[in-house]
């Protein structure tokens, strides 16, 4: 992984960067400190419930090289261009989770995630004895229409209800208040440090900040919180990444792999729309007299995801190049995200409207089995930002 010297030289920047890349380790510490973690798939389970309930959120996910055994029997052979995907079923599957949480919620809105309930549920009856954890489905609608919304409000209020019955005790509104501000100082302390990566001129560059954001997805809230406040004071006086200013869209990314890849041909993303980026923090909870409605309405008006409609992703797209004053787009789609590649025809008109250069890459791999694509994409991109075809 190749870091500015800069920010190798952060105490801060080292601790979040240690839990990024040694996830499961940082994992187990916490169940040493007899923490109670329960992990999430998907993007819509809401962090202020399950620490209301006394327990610490963590993102479940592949690890790429890991064993695919479950996956090649189970699974359609479609999932084998992204391995993120298939060593997450298989580590859900092989005993890898069953002692460290003490459930998994699957939400619903993208339907990998609904095939790998029905799948996982399907192996647990299979073999009732397998090492799984329990899991539980919460079957969130990621559109944004009243009947929507309303429907949410059940199905968090049942969520509720089944943390109360893990935990043995009431959720009450005065803990659901405390971890609405927990998330919520949280979210902008994170903000606040993004916005050294969104400005002019930029002070962090693209995977930086992705690792930084992808630490927030394994820690407790608080200690999180307290290191991104001390490296947003180190980071505002970094030096300044000048370099031209790419927006990301498309696909999750995981790892640093392909943000690597991008910055190394000389530019830096400056932002982007996936939940592992400024999704992940976009929006604070906003308290009305339904604290629970309240946490729906911040989980429903995030950063339009695949599901929302192409007017409203045209319109997010188009506002958040002009708050980075990015010069151009990389669109970067891998094989299983195919609601997002729905909407990029439409995004493409804008970004010409707009004089917004812009580039795509779609039904990819992961891995990257071609990165030598992305680089020539990327050239492609800067040719065009600086006045080529």
């Amino acid at each position: 992984m190749k870091l500015r010297q800069v920010a190798e030289s952060s105490n801060a920047f080292k601790a979040l960067l240690d839990v990024y890349e040694h996830r499961d380790e940082y994992l187990k510490e916490l169940k040493r400190q007899n923490k109670k973690l329960i992990g999430v798939v998907g993007d819509e389970a809401p962090d202020e419930l399950i620490i209301a309930a006394g327990y610490v959120p963590v993102k479940v996910c592949g690890k790429i090289g890991a064993p695919t055994k479950h996956a090649a029997e189970n699974l359609e052979n479609s999932v084998f261009t992204d391995m993120e995907f298939a060593t997450m079923y298989d580590r859900l599957l092989d005993g890898t989770y069953i002692d460290l949480l003490e459930q998994v919620i699957i939400s619903h809105p993208m339907p990998w995630n609904y095939r790998l309930f029905l799948s996982i549920r399907e192996y647990k009856r299979q073999f009732p004895d397998a090492a799984v954890p329990p899991i539980y489905f919460l079957d969130f609608e990621g559109r944004t229409s009243l009947i929507d919304q309303e429907r949410n409000i059940k199905i968090y209020k049942g969520l509720k209800e089944a943390l109360e019955s893990w935990s043995g005790k009431a959720v009450t509104d005065e803990a659901i208040s405390k971890a609405i501000d927990i998330c919520n100082e949280n979210r902008s302390a994170l903000e606040a440090f993004d916005r050294l990566r969104n400005q002019v001129p930029s002070r962090i560059t693209g995977t930086e900040a992705l690792i930084v954001i992808g630490a927030a997805l394994f820690m407790e809230k608080e200690e999180y919180t307290r290191l991104v406040k001390e490296l947003t004071a180190e980071a505002a006086s970094w030096p300044e990444v000048d370099l031209p200013r790419i927006y990301f869209c498309g696909s999750d990314q995981h790892s640093t792999d392909i943000y690597e890849r991008i910055e190394n041909c000389g530019v830096n993303i400056v932002g982007e729309d996936h939940n592992w980026g400024t999704r992940y923090y976009f929006n604070n909870v906003v308290k009305d007299d339904d604290l629970v409605g309240s946490i729906v309405n911040r989980y429903m008006f995030k950063i339009p995801g695949a599901k929302a409609t192409v007017k409203e992703r045209v319109a997010a797209l188009s506002k958040a190049v002009t708050d980075t004053a990015a010069q151009g787009v990389f669109f970067y789609f891998t094989r299983t995200d195919g609601y997002a590649c729905w909407t990029y025809p439409s995004q493409r008109d804008m970004l010409i409207a707009k004089g917004v250069a812009q580039v795509v890459l779609s039904r990819q791999s992961v891995p990257e089995k071609y990165p030598e694509k992305v680089d020539e994409a990327v050239m492609q991109l800067k040719a065009t930002i600086n006045g080529g075809e």
